[in-house]
């Protein structure tokens, strides 16, 4: 899950491509990531091949100041996995935030077996429901004022 936190108006976010970062191939294959401030998205796993993404700030931006901050959350389990441990109960007060994670994952993780749409440029993710958006920024509001 990608939770983006923040991200002026200012600013375009493009997936790294393939290749060294900052080779002319990578460069050539970075493609836009259509992303809003406040919502998060699911991300497919990509077996484990590195991913990560470049900020850069429109020329021409009355206001070009800021920075993106976005929070990542993986789960590193199966499908059948996850949905056995979200059944399960936390067993600490700290583990509580976790189990939300799997519950919101377990009952709504999008069809990952459909590849290449056109629609959703690669490492963009898939916007989540308006349910388990407020779900996702709560955890995340919790967990920042925890830390």
């Amino acid at each position: 899950i990608i939770f983006v936190k923040q991200m002026p108006q200012a600013s375009t976010m493009m997936s790294i491509g393939r290749g060294v970062l900052g080779s002319s191939d990578e460069t050539r294959g970075r493609s836009k990531v259509v992303w809003t401030q406040g919502k998060p998205y699911y991300l497919q796993s990509n077996g484990g091949k590195a991913l990560g993404w470049i900020h850069t700030k429109l020329e021409n931006a009355a206001d070009p100041s800021g920075h993106v901050i976005i929070y990542n959350i993986k789960v590193p389990l199966s499908d059948q996995k996850l949905q056995s441990v979200a059944a399960e109960e936390a067993s600490t007060s700290d583990e509580a935030w976790v189990h939300d994670v799997f519950r919101i994952l377990a009952k709504s993780i999008p069809d990952t077996e459909t590849p290449g749409d056109k629609e959703t440029p690669p490492l963009s993710g898939v916007e989540m429901s308006a349910e388990d958006s407020n779900a996702i920024a709560t955890i995340i509001a919790q967990l920042e004022a925890t830390s």
